[in-house]
């Protein structure tokens, strides 16, 4: 498998077993220790999932949820001790794709990856063409662009996929 896994935790032994068990089943693996490190690191890294601790050292790892959320592609996982159900709605209203809460089994971890590359590779195959059109308007997914009598315009990640 080639599909890429960031993972944004400040704790070491959780971000070891992450990836341990994450590598293990044939994913690429990338860790940062700080929000920061990773917002840098997604950009680059490329990767289809994110998880994100909600407790990070230097920055809230919700304010990275809103920020990737609004930047990037990838499917965002939250992962934290808080299990409260507003922490849960407050996560994936800030534009997380799933949470899972501490601790969690490696079985766990993997199939909620497994689940969403499932997900990911359905819509892929009902969209061949990576054009969606709709009227005299067409949407881009390879530039993230909307094109209308004959003009374009880039979208951002989040308008693009809201309008997807």
């Amino acid at each position: 498998m080639s599909d890429r896994i960031l993972i944004i935790e400040d704790d070491a032994d959780v971000a070891t077993f992450e990836k341990m068990i994450l590598e293990r089943s044939g994913y690429e693996v990338r860790v940062a220790s700080t929000g920061s490190a990773g917002l840098e690191a997604e950009p680059v890294f490329k990767p289809a999932i994110v998880l994100l601790d909600v407790e990070l050292p230097d920055i809230s790892g919700l304010d990275v949820c809103t920020s990737l959320a609004n930047s990037s592609d990838a499917f965002i996982l939250m992962v934290s001790a808080h299990s409260s159900e507003n922490d849960v709605l407050k996560g994936l209203g800030l534009g997380a794709d799933d949470y899972i809460r501490k601790p969690f089994s490696g079985n766990e971890l993997v199939a909620r990856v497994q689940s969403f590359l499932r997900r990911r590779e359905r819509s892929r195959k009902n969209d061949q063409e990576g054009r969606l059109q709709v009227g005299g308007a067409t949407l881009v997914r390879d530039f993230h662009t909307l094109e209308n009598a004959g003009k374009s315009v880039t979208l951002t990640a989040l308008e693009f996929r809201l309008l997807w």
